[in-house]
């Protein structure tokens, strides 16, 4: 049971950065941050809302990975019962962040170069 727990830590944990970055880096694009001088702002803050979708989508799949630890089915042990309620609300936060990181960096990837 430690080896899963293991797993499901290393999974939440490698969110933590992919989401960060998913969120820094519209804002630094925002106040461009890094931008080369040929490149329009509103053009920099655009295609900064791929690597938004690229980070969520990401954190998304590391946490597919431990799916089946926290959403138990079938037939369960206690020690699994255990640590899918100890583990599901971290794991609902880091998905729950990854979709909306992904959605929103879709419309700004879409549409970014209109709120700038």
């Amino acid at each position: 049971m430690e080896e899963e727990e293991n797993e499901v830590l290393k999974a939440l944990l490698s969110c933590v950065p992919l989401i960060v970055l998913g969120v820094l880096a519209p804002v630094a694009a925002y106040y461009s941050f890094l931008r080369p001088e040929s490149e329009a702002a509103d053009i920099w803050f655009q295609r900064s809302g791929a690597l938004s979708v690229l980070f969520g989508v990401w954190a998304e799949y590391n946490l597919s990975k431990v799916n089946e630890h926290i959403n138990l089915s079938g037939i369960v042990v206690s020690s699994q019962t255990e640590l899918s309620q100890r583990y599901k609300f971290p794991y609902r936060v880091a998905q729950y962040l990854g979709v909306v990181l992904a959605i929103s960096g879709t419309v700004i990837w879409g549409y970014g170069d209109l709120f700038v």
